[in-house]
């Protein structure tokens, strides 16, 4: 950042304003979450605790809780930040992506070429 005195009288200012409106904004949120817990108390849901039970159940049979395996595949990036299954991952920007794909079809020519001139010789 610039060493002007502009830029740190600005600097100072914002300082002094983050303070300022720092102490502001928690009261304010204390006073939003004191009223949130007032407004529980006054409109209280009571919460129905049902049971479900199962006609078709025999009453020789055990209750068993059965878990949902499902795999989940653990996605290993290369260096060229593309998955085992040539996917990008989700976080990348789409602008990067295009910029990757674009260096892989260079590589890919260049990569030809050199197969084609090793063939000639």
């Amino acid at each position: 950042m610039a060493k002007s005195l502009r830029s740190k009288w600005k600097r100072k200012m914002r300082a002094i304003k983050r303070e300022r409106y720092g102490a502001k904004e928690l009261t304010k949120l204390k006073e939003i979450v004191a009223s949130s817990k007032e407004i529980r108390k006054k409109v209280a849901v009571p919460v129905l605790h049902v049971e479900m039970t199962d006609v078709s159940r025999t009453e020789g049979e055990e209750d068993r809780v059965e878990e949902m395996q499902v795999d989940k595949t653990v996605r290993k990036y290369k260096k060229n930040l593309q998955d085992q299954f040539g996917n990008y991952p989700v976080w990348l920007n789409p602008r990067r992506v295009k910029k990757q794909q674009k260096r892989k079809k260079k590589i890919g020519k260049i990569v030809k070429r050199n197969a084609v001139n090793k063939s000639k010789r």
